[in-house]
């Protein structure tokens, strides 16, 4: 329905391939017009590699949606950030949590630039400098250290001093205020 390429193919009952359908369904998610549905049971290990397939499928990679848009905290205007690791360093932080063998680790997404281990990056949010220390790829069982990540990744750091969720990094040189996280308030007291 989604497709008039593949609609007049359905209705002159010529074969469909499964490319074409994937691909159609792809177009659809990414604009947003169909939501794809999978059952499975993790517990059981059903239906959690077609899932992740799903995932790769269907869903827009970095590449596919529109850049990222943030203030420049010095001037207040728009600026634009394409994810690539070209441009200047945005990432920001949307999760942190208390490990008990490493300590604090702060979960961020980079959405353009490279973040190397080592070095300094600006909290935008507070206008204050930190040190990025080991950067880790999380994983279900274990952790990986990692020396950098790229734009469009999601990974997590050590020792981040006076950065919480919703605050963005950036590059010092060209610095950035992404759109914070917001929470919803309580239902209940």
């Amino acid at each position: 329905e989604n497709d008039d390429a593949l609609v007049e193919k359905y209705l002159l009952e010529e074969p469909i391939d499964n490319d074409e359908l994937r691909a159609a369904l792809r177009r659809a998610t990414i604009a947003n017009r169909v939501q794809p549905v999978l059952v499975g049971s993790a517990l059981k290990n059903r239906g959690v590699q077609l899932l992740l397939d799903a995932v790769v499928d269907y869903l827009p990679s970095p590449l596919d949606i529109p850049p990222i848009e943030g203030v420049d905290p010095r001037t207040g205007r728009l600026v634009v950030r394409h994810a690539s690791d070209n441009e200047p360093l945005s990432a920001l932080v949307f999760k942190i949590i208390t490990d008990p063998f490493v300590g604090r680790l702060a979960f961020f997404r980079v959405y353009s630039g490279v973040l190397k281990a080592g070095s300094s990056v600006q909290n935008t949010s507070k206008g204050k400098k930190e040190r990025i220390g080991r950067v880790v790829r999380m994983f279900a069982d274990r952790r990986e250290d990692v020396e950098e990540v790229h734009a469009g990744d999601i990974a997590a750091t050590l020792g981040l001093k006076d950065t919480f969720t919703g605050e963005t990094l950036s590059d010092a040189h060209a610095p950035i205020l992404l759109e914070s996280i917001t929470f919803p308030e309580p239902v209940i007291s």
